[in-house]
Parts: C-alpha cells; structure tokens; sequence
C-alpha cells in the first residue's frame, strides 16, 4: 500500500489541493497541486521465489486533505479543519483501506485467511498498527532512532512499585546494526532482476512506546547492498533499512521478500500515470473526478491480469522482438508497454477481420495461479496479401 499524487492545473477542479511534491530534492522541497490517492496492490508470485512479482491494484482510494479556511474564518471553523484534517491524514485514510480490503475479504470467503501489509515509513505509526483488523499483519519502513523496549520479565513484573509495562530500553535500530553483540542471519531475496544475500539482524518481542504499546513486535535491521553502477567500477552501497512487524510467526525470509516486492506498486504508479495518463481527463463533476481515474486503474488491473493468463509471467515470443540493442538475459517480464503493443496488434488483426496472427504470436500459456488457461489453438484463416504484408516486418 503507498500513496501517489497527479498533478492537476484547474483551480476550481474539486478535491485538488496543495500537495508535497515528491520529485523535489531534499534540500529545496517545493509543492504541486494536484489529486492524492492511495493504492492498495495485490502481489503475485506466479514463479515463487525464483522470479519477480506482479503487483495488481485493487484498491485506488481517493485521499485529498482536509481544505484549509480562509484567514477571516472564525474560531468553530478553525476547530473544524484541525479536526478534519486529523481525520483524512494519509495514516487515517490507510487504516481504512486496510479494514476495507479486510471486509472484501471475508465477504469473499477468505476469512481465515491471513493479509500482509507491506508498507513505507509514512504509515508506520499508531494510527496504523493500532487500529488493524483481525488477521491483519503489517510490516513497515521504521527510522533508525526509535525507542524501542524489552517485554517485562517475571521478575520484573511481580516487583514492588509502580505497576511497569515495559522493560529494559533496547540500543536504537541504528546501534542494533552495528552492535556485534547482535548475530547476523542470512536470506536469499529476489529483487532488480537477480536474487541477493540479505544480511541482517532480527530481534523478536520489541515494544514500541509510542507506535504500539504493549503490542510485541519483530525488528529487522537490513546491511546495505553493495552494487556496481557499471562494469569495473567501485563498489558502492545503498542505505540500510529498519523494518518493523507485527508478524512474530512467518519466516524471516517470507517478510523480506515481501517488503521487497513493494517496490513493484511504484511500478503501477509509473506506468498508471505515464502510459495510461490516470487522472488526466477533464471531468468536473464531484464524482466523475474520482470514479475515471478509479475506472482507469481498474482497466489496468484488468489489462495485466488477462497477460499474465494468457501469456504466462514471463516474456515469450507472443510479444514483440526486442530492439537489437537490448540483452534479452536482462529482460524476464513483459513490461506493460509490451502487453499495450500486444494489445494493439490484437485489436487490428480484430479490426481487419479474418486474419489470424502469426505463429510467433501464438505461444502456449503458461500455468496460472487462479485456473488452468484455455490452452485450445484458434482455427487458421488465410490472410490476404496486404495484411500478411502489413505483419511481415514484425
């Protein structure tokens, strides 16, 4: 789950307001105004873990912030935004989104089943963790200078004195990492198109005064990856990483992959925002602004589920040859750019009437996750000369 902003020239367009802009560099942060959203994506691992996952929006929550009155509003409107604006912060409006896809959920029959919630840092405070639903688990970005304390003892807690609730303070994230009194574990991880050793640190049943409470949690303290920008280059590392969680039984290994996997919702974002131009149309109405770009990623959710049942998760040749510039080891997926050109070259061949594509364009689909694909090839007719001209060069 994250949240994602479109931009918006219109001054009198509803819900647009004055937002962060997120592309502006961290010494000089500027603003846009513009539509926020928040966006749930459910992943899939149609090879386990031996290839990358495939984020499908199901949720693109509208999540504009309370408006701001004018410097001559009285005082009861004044206590009226600070109250709305408490209400719709981005955490507040997260948490609903996580009891809504919760409530889906159990009216879909899933209700013993489990849901995960990677998120980033943004949302990893009290009104997220605090308000999660039952057979909701969250793991979340976390700084590396929150305080953070040990569970009572059974000595400690049968003490004289004022009644405790937490023990012994825990070193920050930060001195954790580079504590060696704390043993390293390692896991493999799929991510950027190849698998890593993660490195990291783990330490179980934490509290977290001001996040949770007497809620335990589970604390992952990430070594930073090394990479290369080009061949014979230095080697260079990234940031580390603090994860917190409030699963205490799922493997270690299960949690990282899928906080890794988190990048692919800004994959939606991109995609969404540059090819599929959500957000762009221009509507007026109260609800036509939120229900198009709302049909809009809908369509797109859509568009990669069909390809990934027809054609499987992985890039055959049903699509496209890639330009001879390109290494064909590099490239594992088809990219939404390849299933929109695929997409095309169907709706023509559609169009044109008749004409059947050719055999590089009929690949046998691969095994689905949801039910077996109709692996039934279409009967052939001929084309003419100027299609079978027209498809030639592909």
């Amino acid at each position: 789950m994250d949240d994602t902003t479109t931009r918006k020239t219109g001054r009198h367009v509803p819900g647009v307001r004055y937002l962060h802009d997120a592309a502006s560099p961290a010494f000089a942060p500027s603003f846009l105004r513009g539509h926020r959203f928040i966006q749930a994506s459910a992943l899939l691992r149609p090879e386990g873990g031996n290839g990358p996952a495939r984020a499908i929006p199901v949720r693109f929550h509208p999540a504009p912030p309370a408006k701001k009155p004018g410097k001559r509003a009285d005082a009861a409107t004044w206590t009226a935004y600070r109250e709305a604006q408490r209400n719709q912060s981005l955490s507040v409006q997260g948490a609903w989104v996580i009891a809504d896809l919760r409530r889906s959920m159990n009216e879909a029959g899933y209700t013993e089943r489990g849901l995960l919630v990677a998120v980033d840092g943004g949302y990893c405070n009290r009104n997220i963790l605090r308000t999660l639903p039952e057979r909701v688990e969250v793991i979340a970005r976390a700084r590396g200078d929150i305080r953070l304390f040990r569970p009572l003892t059974d000595v400690e807690r049968h003490k004289w004195g004022r009644r405790r609730k937490y023990g012994e303070a825990l070193p920050s994230p930060k001195e954790i990492l580079a504590d060696d009194t704390f043993g390293w574990k390692g896991d493999l991880v799929y991510g950027a198109g190849r698998i890593h050793n993660v490195l990291y640190k783990t330490v179980s049943r934490v509290l977290w005064r001001s996040g949770t409470r007497d809620r335990p949690l589970r604390l992952f303290a990430i070594k930073p990856l090394s990479y290369r920008p080009r061949v014979g280059s230095r080697l260079y590392y990234r940031d580390p990483a603090y994860l917190l969680t409030t699963d205490l039984v799922t493997p270690d290994n299960v949690l990282l992959q899928a906080y890794f996997d988190r990048w692919e919702i800004e994959v939606n974002h991109r995609d969404e925002k540059d090819l599929l131009g959500v957000d762009q149309a221009q509507v007026w109405s109260q609800a036509a602004t939120w229900r198009v770009p709302q049909f809009q990623v809908a369509v797109y959710a859509m568009l990669l589920l069909a390809a990934l049942r027809a054609y499987g998760p992985t890039r055959t040749d049903a699509y496209l040859p890639m330009p001879k510039w390109r290494r064909h080891s590099e490239v594992r997926r088809p990219s939404t750019l390849d299933i929109l050109a695929l997409l095309r070259e169907e709706l023509m061949a559609q169009a044109i009437g008749g004409f059947r594509l050719p055999a590089r364009r009929t690949a046998q689909p691969c095994p689905d996750p949801l039910e077996p694909p109709n692996t039934t090839t279409p009967p052939s007719s001929p084309a003419d000369p100027f299609t079978a001209a027209l498809y030639a060069s592909g």
